[in-house]
């Protein structure tokens, strides 16, 4: 049975291409290594693109890579980093229906987002599970108002003037 949600399948996967079988064997497995990636496939391919006002033809590789939800901006930021290329293709494939059981080979594969960690000057940061959580306000709280209304001050006396009726 398919696994599909209103807020998107919990599998992402992102497409690149390199220059060589060779160079994208290297940085797959350095991806799959720090498991920023479940699994990724190897395909050559001919391209034909624009490259500075010429035509270019070439033999690459594309690489699909299949990762979770949470770690697809981790795998963009290496990926972005670590390519050899001046201006790398790199494309993010929205996924609306994978099968259960390949959606849970990705979520065992991978460790969660929230138990992963970075380094940064010598200490280890926890990374929140995702960016609304990181935002997400306190239980017992309110947040405030966040736009105030529309009341400038005057350029005259510098109080606060109310807008002008219509007509």
């Amino acid at each position: 049975m398919p696994e599909e949600s209103a807020t998107g399948s919990p599998v992402r996967i992102l497409v690149t291409t390199y220059p060589s079988h060779a160079v994208a064997t290297k940085q797959v497995e350095s991806i799959l290594r720090r498991k920023l990636a479940a699994c990724a496939n190897l395909i050559p391919i001919d391209s034909t693109y624009w490259w500075k006002d010429a035509l270019a033809h070439d033999k690459e590789v594309a690489v699909w890579f299949k990762t979770s939800a949470r770690r697809v901006r981790e795998l963009w930021n290496a990926i972005k980093r670590d390519h050899p290329y001046e201006v790398p293709e790199l494309v993010e494939l929205a996924v609306h229906r994978v099968d259960h059981g390949y959606a849970a080979y990705v979520k065992d594969v991978l460790p969660s987002f929230l138990s992963s960690a970075r380094r940064e000057g010598g200490r280890t940061i926890a990374l929140p599970a995702t960016h609304r959580e990181a935002r997400r306000v306190p239980e017992g709280s309110r947040p405030g108002q966040t736009r105030a209304p529309h009341r400038r001050p005057s350029r005259r006396t510098g109080t606060r003037r109310r807008p002008r009726a219509p007509g």
